[in-house]
């Protein structure tokens, strides 16, 4: 009828689907995480191998010159054979960033559980990708401001705090634990209510010596009806041990919370300091890139009129390539420390509605002017 450890444990159980729930979501975020950041991996990869073999085409290209310099006399073979060991270097090197390439996708394929040698058409990105700017904040301005981002940082770390999949888990596992300890806690107090009936049927007797029942016998229906209340008021200290063992468990439920939700805010706070670190990086490698190669040019021409020594060509041609290498991996760094941004934030906006992403906008205006800051493209 009544038993309080039996309703505490459909009530636990409850709370530790929620709990279940929570961690299954928590899972589904780090694979898609782990999904985004293998295929901004593979279109880094593939991007190398473009710019390696540009890079491959103006060794090629430096080839003829050397080869036209020494026809009309102002080169030896010296400078032939020099660029010659040049193109075998850069081949190479556009080899091995092709392996590197091929072993993204094989690691992209692994995650999305397809077969290991299947090709993927991939799409470029730039960062003003529709897909990616609405909704991450750190596109519009937000970033290149102290005060608009520390506020939308402190609004970033009150989402993710009300959101988080690791939070919601642990608290759905100590409010059952907060119920477990009741129970145990009562468990001297409540008594335990019980009704049992039993009804005894003879449907046949036969045989020798089976005759008719005496008189005064019992018929052949048996029936008892019990209501019983037990109370177990001594049990050795097992009671109180079980009690106790149930508190620690409460306790350690809740330091955990404490260390989860300072993981919470660093991951969140470290992800947007990186995010706007590699997003100023963008533009400060193009712009290294953009002069790297106008640097070349220059150089280039004054080696096809013979100013200029094949050193100092193979010179402004490795700074441009290095330049060219680092400002594609800033692009892509940047899209990966966005991933781990929105993993900490408990949200991916590829996964996210028009209507969603205007909500979060919406949210972001308030919060910015409860703080008293104006938000940015506001009169």
């Amino acid at each position: 009828i009544y038993s309080d450890g039996a309703l505490g444990g459909v009530k636990i159980q409850k709370e530790l689907q929620r709990s279940r729930e929570a961690t299954l979501e928590q899972a589904m975020l780090d694979v898609a995480l782990d999904a985004s950041i293998a295929y901004l991996n593979l279109l880094r990869a593939e991007t190398q191998v473009q710019v390696r073999r540009s890079n491959l085409d103006l060794t090629r290209t430096n080839l003829e010159l050397a080869q036209s310099r020494r026809r009309i006399g102002t080169a030896g073979a010296a400078e032939v054979y020099r660029w010659e060991s040049q193109i075998a270097l850069d081949r190479r090197n556009l080899v091995d960033a092709d392996a590197e390439a091929r072993s993204a996708l094989v690691v992209l394929n692994r995650l999305l559980h397809e077969p290991l040698d299947r090709e993927i058409r991939t799409v470029d990105l730039t960062t003003d990708d529709p897909r990616f700017s609405p909704g991450s904040g750190l596109l519009d301005g937000y970033i290149e401001t102290p005060l608009h981002f520390k506020t939308l940082m402190e609004f970033s770390v009150d989402e993710a705090l009300e959101k988080s999949a690791e939070i919601r888990s642990i608290d759905a596992a100590i409010v059952a634990q907060e119920r477990a300890v009741k129970v145990a806690r009562r468990s001297n107090r409540v008594p335990t209510i019980a009704a049992r009936a039993t009804v005894d049927e003879t449907l046949d007797r036969s045989g020798a010596g089976s005759g008719p029942l005496p008189p005064g016998s019992p018929n052949d229906t048996d029936w008892s009806l019990a209501l019983s209340a037990t109370l177990p008021l001594y049990s050795g200290g097992e009671k109180r041990a079980e009690r106790r063992k149930a508190e620690l468990e409460l306790d350690e439920l809740r330091l955990q919370r404490e260390v989860i939700v300072e993981g919470v805010e660093t991951s969140i706070r470290t992800a947007m300091l990186a995010a706007r670190a590699s997003f100023t990086s963008i533009g400060l490698a193009d712009a290294s890139a953009q002069a790297a190669g106008k640097n070349l040019e220059l150089v280039q021409d004054a080696y096809a009129r013979g100013a200029v020594s094949i050193i100092d060509l193979i010179d402004a041609q490795n700074s441009s390539l290095a330049a060219d290498l680092a400002a594609n991996e800033a692009v892509y760094n940047f899209f990966i420390d966005l991933m781990q941004v929105q993993r900490a934030s408990n949200r991916f906006d590829f996964f996210t509605s028009p209507g969603e992403r205007e909500d979060w906008a919406r949210r972001v205006g308030e919060f910015f002017e409860s703080r008293g800051v104006k938000p940015l493209g506001k009169p």
